[in-house]
């Protein structure tokens, strides 16, 4: 069995920003096309976040 990540909303943010690290970027991307997983608490934290530097 692979193994599986659990991804912070956090994580998903920064990526989404472009404020990861390339090592960090690559990493995520990765994740996302492959397997990982997300609560219900970090989707609606990821959509009710609003930038707040815009």
């Amino acid at each position: 069995m692979a193994a599986r990540y659990l991804i912070d909303s956090n994580v998903i943010i920064d990526f989404a920003s472009g404020k990861l690290p390339d090592k960090g970027s690559a990493f995520v991307e990765k994740l996302c096309n492959d397997d990982f997983l997300i609560s219900v608490a970090v989707k609606i934290e990821v959509l009710g976040f609003a930038d707040m530097e815009a």
